[in-house]
């Protein structure tokens, strides 16, 4: 049923998003196009459980660098809401998958904005971006953390064990260059 409500309403454009399991986790697939930047960016939402349970993990392929990436993971994951913020402002399983989706778009949107520009457009409060997860702190916190897969086994053991590109290719959002990424090639 939860299944059903999420999915219910997908637009034309998002059609070619695909529903898989990698693990435990139940996996989306797709891609939306970044207007003005005219660029297309892969996605991959992931549920690590029920979605009226748990927080859902969102990647995306292209740069990586931001102020406002989670770095648990190798595949940097968006924080699209803050925790502390009022329910009209977070995502909910009852505003389904398409709404889910649109707010990735705007947040791209917005990080692509603040690449080019310096500026955030939007009420967000942000850290300073650091470099993509080879910090001391970044690689304890992966030990630490639980796979995104939804195994109960840290990500370190599990998904984080696999070369970064069959992770990513795994996961459906292969092909970022090492530039995009920020990191030295």
């Amino acid at each position: 049923l939860e299944i059903g409500a999420l999915e219910r309403g997908l637009p034309d454009e998002y059609a070619a998003f695909q529903r898989c399991r990698i693990g435990n986790a139940l996996v989306y697939q797709g891609s939306v196009q970044l207007e003005p930047f005219g660029c297309e960016r892969r996605l991959t939402i992931i549920f690590p459980g029920l979605p009226s349970r748990v927080r859902s993990i969102v990647m995306a392929s292209g740069p990586v660098r931001s102020r406002h990436r989670f770095t648990e993971y190798r595949p940097t994951s968006l924080c699209l809401w803050y925790a502390g913020d009022h329910e009209s402002l977070r995502w909910t399983p009852r505003d389904g998958l398409v709404s889910l989706i649109d707010l990735t778009r705007v947040h791209l949107v917005r990080e692509a904005w603040w690449r080019e520009t310096g500026l955030w457009l939007g009420p967000e409060v942000h850290r300073p971006p650091s470099p993509r997860g080879h910090s001391r702190t970044d690689q304890l916190r992966r030990a630490r953390t639980r796979c995104w897969c939804a195994s109960g086994r840290a990500y370190a053991v599990c998904h984080g064990a696999l070369p970064e590109d069959v992770e990513l290719e795994l996961l459906g959002i292969a092909g970022t260059s090492r530039s995009d990424l920020g990191v030295a090639a």
